[in-house]
């Protein structure tokens, strides 16, 4: 399990279970869920490289950016569920090196070879 949180704008917690593949977001305001996402299909689950191993929510609690085993990051619109982009990740796997700029306009991937 893995957990985010947004920390302006819309006060939101993101969080994603690993073994269904799912991240369910919840409004902090309302103590509503909001949706669920599946960010990976369930018939991608028996292969444990696909499982979402890092989460983030932007600042604004708009996007919310997964990183899979598999070195692929997705970005998500948090309101309508819709997926933006997914793209290659870091060359290494560094769960601690998703990060989104403090207006939530970028997105920011580090990884263990120092490189940003």
């Amino acid at each position: 399990m893995v957990l985010s949180f947004s920390s302006r704008g819309k006060p939101h917690a993101a969080i994603g279970d690993a073994q269904t593949g799912k991240v369910m977001i919840w409004d902090l305001l309302s103590n509503t869920k909001m949706r669920t996402l599946q960010v990976v299909e369930a018939n991608e689950l028996a292969e444990p490289s696909t499982t979402p191993l890092s989460i983030v929510l932007s600042p604004d609690g708009e996007r919310l950016a997964t990183l899979n085993n598999d070195l692929t990051v997705e970005t998500w619109v948090v309101d309508t569920g819709k997926k933006l982009l997914e793209f290659p990740g870091p060359a290494v796997l560094d769960t601690s090196g998703l990060h989104f700029r403090p207006d939530g306009k970028w997105l920011l991937i580090a990884d263990c070879t120092g490189q940003l």
